[in-house]
């Protein structure tokens, strides 16, 4: 019976995260035009149904269905995130940005349900064939109606690219193999009107201001506790090199805020950054003095990226509605920072608490 193994599995199921990743981690002059981005992915769906339908084996079936439904998940958050909130004010239809939200509420219910379905049986095929009718409409609609007034208005159509292309290689590869059913409808607002998009933009702008100079001292109060962390690392060789790499990333976000900052034209709070950096350092040294730093240590910087991760998204959506479009490109490459970090922090804390235990059960001081 045929599988997908080796080169083939990765090609099929990693090749696309891969390609989106050497893309933006090398230049600026590499970002995708976001509107050539999205329509391959259509393409690159539009192939994965054709060639379900002519797959022989369940587990064949079930595997391209995953690859189906996790594309189609962190293409349609890239889109709700990033997308629509520049393509409402191109184009100027409220209805077809409206629409296009629903459509990705149906889209979302097929997945769940793809997801909970049999692998390769009856249900699944028969789902798989309705949500292939259903983005074909949606797709026709976004490139005849959605795309094209993107091209022909005011917009950097690659920063607008590597900013959906971060957003939906992040998701992509989060969700790889962790498919779970959508238990919540587009990324809308909870309380989504229609009319939401018209909120001041005098006010999304003072929240926004103020919500860089949180971040900046954020920022500030994280590198202290990194570099005071990474100073004490003594048997973790792996995690001293992480946290290392974490405070090169981390200067570099403070950077991009100050120059976010100066784009509004305002100066940042140098007494809440001085007061946030010191709780900060304090929290570092009260995980010095536990035998169990280096797990505490864990848990806090955790906690820690979970909060910048939040922020930087938020700060996403006050940017677009106060009209600091330009900006995005950056506060993407820290959210994206951000989740990475996060992500290896999550993946390396059962190494780490099993490695303190081992070398405890040594009598070795292990907290650091």
């Amino acid at each position: 019976m045929a599988t997908f193994t080796g080169s083939m599995a990765r090609e099929d199921a990693g090749g696309l995260i891969m390609t989106v990743m050497e893309r933006i981690t090398v230049s600026d002059k590499v970002l995708p035009d976001v509107t050539a981005l999205l329509k391959q992915d259509h393409r690159q769906v539009e192939a994965w149904f054709e060639a379900y339908g002519r797959l022989p084996y369940p587990e064949q079936k079930a595997h391209v269905a995953r690859q189906i439904c996790t594309a189609l998940k962190a293409h349609a958050s890239a889109e709700e995130i990033i997308l629509y909130p520049f393509a409402r004010s191109a184009t100027g239809d409220d209805a077809l940005i409206d629409r296009s939200f629903d459509d990705h509420g149906r889209i979302k219910d097929l997945v769940a349900a793809i997801e909970l379905a049999e692998p390769g049986g009856p249900e699944m095929d028969d789902l798989i064939q309705r949500l292939a009718t259903e983005l074909r409409l949606h797709v026709v609609e976004e490139e005849g109606k959605l795309l094209p007034p993107l091209r022909t208005g005011n917009i950097d159509l690659y920063a607008l690219g590597g900013a959906v292309a971060a957003r939906r290689a992040e998701l992509m590869a989060a969700d790889m193999g962790k498919s779970t059913p959508r238990t919540h409808g587009p990324l809308k607002p909870i309380y989504w009107r229609p009319d939401m998009h018209q909120s001041s933009a005098e006010v999304a702008k003072s929240l926004f201001i103020t919500g860089l100079k949180d971040a900046h001292a954020m920022e500030r109060q994280s590198l202290q506790m990194l570099e005071l962390a990474h100073s004490r690392i003594e048997h973790y060789p792996q995690v001293r090199e992480r946290i290392a790499q974490h405070i090169d990333e981390t200067r570099l976000q403070i950077e991009r805020l100050e120059q976010i900052l100066e784009t509004t034209g305002s100066d940042r709070s140098l007494f809440k950054d001085m007061a946030m950096a010191a709780t900060g350092t304090m929290g570092a040294m009260a995980n010095a003095m536990a035998e169990d730093e280096i797990l505490k240590n864990a848990l806090a910087s955790y906690a820690q990226e979970s909060f910048e991760i939040a922020s930087y998204e938020a700060l996403i959506v006050l940017a677009q509605e106060a009209g600091y479009l330009t900006v995005l490109p950056l506060l993407g490459k820290s959210l994206t920072e951000e989740r990475a970090m996060a992500m290896w922090l999550a993946e390396h804390l059962r190494e780490v608490t099993l490695i303190f235990l081992q070398l405890r059960s040594q009598g070795v001081k292990a907290g650091r």
